[in-house]
């Protein structure tokens, strides 16, 4: 096994120059030959090369070609720091969500003249260094005997074009989830200087992920409450000025119908199909009274505002779609998560390619460069941030 790794570790290093796409197919191999409960230095250097590939095929999505490209924002910060505008601290959530900007500050002292794209996988690899640090403590909190599988699987389900694009509530999600396994107050404060939803989210999630039935009947109470009272609260919501309806993901604009749904909510199906499997396995009143919660709350939200409950889960629960398909396979048959992996990731790089939505990943459509880190001139790229000049940032 030693000398495995080694060929491995050299195959990587060897192919990094030429093919970061097989590189990172590689460092995914190491990773998953991790058989231990936690990492060593020897697995240093494939990881680290596993992170800088994630976020450099996650940055490899098309820039600015939509006006929906939360990044253009992102970008225009960047470049008020740039220019010495420290009013940019405070473009977001009232002035107190400056998590980003503070971020942007650092890499424009760094430099002024960062493009579009090297930003872009900065602020992926800052994000995928976050995700690994916090499945590596959620892995320790769950006591998982086989790190690398558990690894695979939790990156394998991870929106990377949302990622890419929702960078704020990206990171402010990381911590939100950190904040229900260490230092709570903390993470909280952090992830709320990301996206203040963090403050909210974390009461919402604490009421509903629980055992507790009393919890329940008071999740049955509000979400009975939504439902009467839906027009209403949307009427008011509309006069609240930073309450952007058209931020929804579902709606008539997006020609609302039975697949765009199921698309967009896949991820919430996916935890109710594991719920129901585990059932089978012997009954758990933790992932009955949490799963009742959940739908209770995304049923009574999606009456009045469609796609609002996506908003407010999908970053967060998004995380947990790995590693509970791998304990619910491990339950059944400890080797059922090795058997299914490889599909899964044939379905997952396919989904990529053949992408012909804004934003798709593999936008250069290159697996081999034949003149050593070539690939990196594709991060230095002058594209053209125009498709939201409408859109005036308070410090302008």
């Amino acid at each position: 096994m030693i000398n495995f790794k080694i060929i491995l570790i050299s195959l990587i290093i060897v192919l990094l120059p030429f093919s970061p796409l097989l590189s990172l197919l590689l460092s995914i191999l190491y990773i998953l030959s991790i058989d231990r409960s936690r990492v060593s230095y020897s697995d240093i250097i494939p990881i680290i090369v596993f992170l800088v590939l994630l976020s450099f095929l996650a940055a490899s999505r098309g820039i600015f070609e939509t006006a929906k490209d939360d990044f253009s924002d992102y970008y225009k910060n960047y470049q008020a720091f740039s220019h010495g505008n420290i009013k940019a601290l405070f473009e977001w959530g009232m002035g107190f969500e400056v998590g980003l900007p503070l971020i942007n500050n650092i890499f424009s002292i760094i430099s002024v003249e960062i493009k579009p794209r090297l930003l872009l996988f900065l602020h992926l690899l800052c994000i995928n260094t976050l995700l690994f640090y916090f499945v590596l403590k959620l892995a320790k909190a769950i006591n998982v005997k086989k790190l690398g599988i558990f690894l695979c699987y939790f990156f394998l389900f991870l929106g990377v074009t949302g990622i890419s694009n929702l960078l704020r509530q990206s990171y402010a999600s990381v911590f939100l989830c950190l904040a229900f396994i260490e230092r709570r107050n903390l993470n909280i404060i952090i992830g709320s200087i990301f996206h203040l939803s963090t403050l909210f989210l974390y009461w919402l999630y604490d009421l509903i992920f629980t055992e507790r039935k009393e919890r329940t009947l008071l999740v049955i109470a509000i979400s009975i409450f939504l439902v009467i009272n839906g027009h209403f609260i949307k009427l008011v919501l509309t006069y609240i000025a930073s309450f952007k309806f058209e931020a929804y993901l579902i709606g008539p604009k997006d020609g609302y119908s039975y697949f765009s749904v199921l698309s967009a909510y896949k991820e919430f199906i996916l935890l109710c199909v594991m719920s129901g499997l585990n059932f089978k396995r012997g009954y758990n009143k933790y992932i009955f009274y949490s799963t009742l919660n959940l739908i209770l709350i995304i049923f009574s939200l999606e009456t009045f505002i469609p796609g609002l409950s996506l908003r407010l889960f999908h970053g967060s629960l998004v995380l947990l779609i790995g590693p509970a398909l791998f304990l619910v396979l491990f339950s059944y048959n400890k080797y059922l998560p090795y058997i299914l992996l490889l599909p899964l990731m044939f379905l997952k790089g396919l989904s990529f390619y053949n992408n012909k939505h804004d934003m798709a990943l593999f936008n250069d459509k290159r697996i081999y460069y034949s003149t050593p880190f070539e690939y990196i001139s594709f991060l230095d790229q002058n594209i053209s941030n125009d498709k939201r000049d409408w859109k005036k940032l308070k410090y302008e």
